[in-house]
C-alpha cells in the first residue's frame, strides 16, 4: 500500500516536472519559440524555426539546405532556366522547327536528336554534369530549323547585296575620267609625275624610291622573256600558260598595258592567247594594244605600255625590222619594261630577238609531239610554281646557239633530252 502510493505520488512529480520543463522551454526559446511563435532573428520555414541567415534562399550566404538533393541537381529553391543554354522556351525557336519539318528530310531530323553517342536525347531534361535545363537533340534540330529560316534571309539579303553590287559594277563600267595630267589609278585621279609608288603609271614601282617626270631614276632593270611553246592549243590551266602568265605580270601596273605584235600567226592563236592571259591574271587588269611596226618603233615606248608582246615575226626583212627596233625596245626593258617572244617554230623569231640586240639566239629546233620539260629555275620570277616535269599543248621549240647562262640569263625551262636544249629563257636588262 505504501509502495503504490510512493508511485503514484513519483509519477505525479515527474508529470509536474515535466510540465515546467516544457514551459520553461517555450520561455527560453527552443528552435526559437516564443510563446507559439519565432522569435526575434528566427523565420518559420518547414514548421520550424531557423535563423534568419540561414537558410537557402532567406537573408544572406547560405549556411543550410532544408531539402538536400544530388550533386548537379536543380533544388527545389531554383527554377529551371527558361531563357538560356539548352533551354527550349524560346518559342522562335519552336516555330522555325515546324518550318523545318514541313520540307525537312526525315532522316535529318532523326539524326538531330542522337548525341555524338548515338543514344537519343530527350525533348527537355536536366543535364547531370552542370544541373542546367538542356534539350541537346531537341534543341539541334529547333535550331538547325532557325539557321535555315535564317539562312534563307541571308540569302534574300544576299541577292539584295547582289543587286547592289550589280548596279554598282554598272556605275563602275563608265570609265574614271581625270583631267590631264592626272591619270586614274585604282579609282581616283592621280599624278604620276613624281610619285615613286606610281611613276609614269600607275602601280609603276621605282626601285630607286625616285621618281622625277614620271621617270623612275637610278638603275631600272627590265626583263626579256623568250618561249618556246605553240599557244595555239593552250588552255588556261596548262603549265605553259603559266609559264606565259608569270611574264606578263612582271611589272606592278594596274592595268598592265600590253603592246601585241601579231604578225606571223593566225587570227585564232592571237585571240586564244589574250584569253588564256586574261583567264589567268586574277585581281589585275589587263589591257591589249594591237601593235603595228611604227607603234613599236616609239622613243615614248615606256611611257605607254608595260609589256611589248610579239607573237611571231614577219616572213620577210626579219633582220632589217630587229634592227629598226633595236634603240626603242632596248630603251623599254633597261627603263623597266618587258619584252616577251613567242615561238613556235612557224617563223624566224630567234633573228628578230637577235637583230635587235635583246638577247642572242642562233636557231630553234622544232621538237616531237609530248617532248616532255624540266623546270630548272624554279626560283626565277618566271618558273615560279611550275609543275616539272610537264608537256606543252602543241608545238614547241628548243633554243640553240643561246647566249650562255650566267646571274642575269636564266634558263628556266630545258628540254628533257640529253641536248637540255633552253625552252624557256629569263634575261634581266640592265641600263
Amino acid at each position: 500500500m505504501l509502495r503504490s502510493s510512493l508511485h503514484r505520488s513519483h509519477a505525479r512529480g515527474l508529470v509536474i516536472i515535466g510540465t515546467l520543463s516544457t514551459l520553461t522551454l517555450m520561455a527560453c526559446g527552443l528552435d526559437g519559440v516564443v510563446g507559439g511563435d519565432c522569435k526575434s532573428g528566427y523565420v518559420e520555414v518547414g514548421g520550424q524555426c531557423v535563423p534568419s541567415g540561414g537558410v537557402n534562399g532567406v537573408g544572406g550566404t547560405p549556411t543550410q539546405d532544408l531539402n538536400p538533393t544530388e550533386p548537379g541537381s536543380v533544388g527545389p529553391s531554383s527554377e529551371p532556366s527558361t531563357d538560356g543554354g539548352g533551354s527550349r522556351s524560346d518559342s522562335g525557336a519552336d516555330d522555325d522547327a515546324s518550318s523545318r519539318d514541313d520540307g525537312g528530310d526525315g532522316g535529318d531530323d532523326l539524326d538531330a536528336g542522337r548525341d555524338a553517342s548515338g543514344a537519343p536525347d530527350g525533348g527537355s531534361g536536366i543535364d547531370p554534369d552542370s544541373g542546367s535545363n538542356t534539350s541537346d537533340g531537341g534543341a539541334t534540330s529547333d535550331d538547325a530549323g532557325a539557321n535555315a529560316n535564317d539562312a534563307g534571309a541571308n540569302a534574300s539579303d544576299a541577292g539584295a547585296n547582289a543587286s547592289d553590287a550589280g548596279a554598282n559594277a554598272s556605275d563602275a563600267g563608265s570609265p574614271l575620267v581625270c583631267q590631264a595630267p592626272l591619270v586614274a589609278c585604282r579609282g581616283n585621279c592621280i599624278s604620276v609625275d613624281a610619285d615613286p609608288q606610281n611613276c609614269g603609271a600607275c602601280g609603276r614601282i621605282c626601285p630607286s624610291n625616285i621618281c622625277a617626270g614620271g621617270v623612275c631614276q637610278g638603275a631600272t632593270p627590265g626583263d626579256i622573256v623568250v618561249i618556246g611553246h605553240d599557244m595555239s592549243a593552250a588552255w588556261s590551266g596548262s603549265v605553259q600558260a603559266k609559264v606565259l602568265t608569270n611574264a606578263i605580270t612582271i611589272p606592278t601596273t594596274e592595268p598592265i598595258r600590253v603592246l601585241s605584235y601579231e604578225v606571223g600567226v593566225d587570227a585564232a592563236t592571237a585571240t586564244n592567247t589574250r584569253d588564256v592571259i586574261r583567264a589567268n591574271v586574277t585581281n589585275r587588269t589587263v589591257a591589249f594594244t594591237s601593235a603595228t611596226e611604227d607603234l613599236i618603233d616609239s622613243p615614248s615606248l615606256y611611257a605607254a605600255y608595260d609589256v611589248v608582246l610579239v607573237q611571231g615575226a614577219p616572213a620577210a626583212g626579219v633582220p632589217a625590222l630587229g634592227g629598226r627596233w633595236a634603240t626603242p625596245l632596248q630603251t623599254f626593258t633597261k627603263s623597266g619594261g618587258v619584252f616577251i617572244a613567242l615561238d613556235s617554230g612557224l617563223t624566224d623569231v630567234p633573228t628578230l630577238v637577235t637583230s635587235a640586240g635583246l638577247l642572242t639566239v642562233g636557231g630553234h629546233q622544232v621538237l616531237g609531239a609530248n617532248a616532255q620539260f624540266n623546270v630548272t629555275a624554279a626560283n626565277d620570277v618566271v618558273g615560279a610554281k611550275l609543275l616539272s616535269p610537264y608537256s606543252s599543248f602543241g608545238a614547241s621549240v628548243g633554243f640553240t646557239g643561246v647566249e650562255p647562262e650566267t646571274s642575269d640569263v636564266r634558263y628556266v625551262v630545258r628540254w628533257a633530252d640529253v641536248t637540255a636544249l633552253p625552252i624557256v629563257i629569263h634575261k634581266t636588262a640592265r641600263p
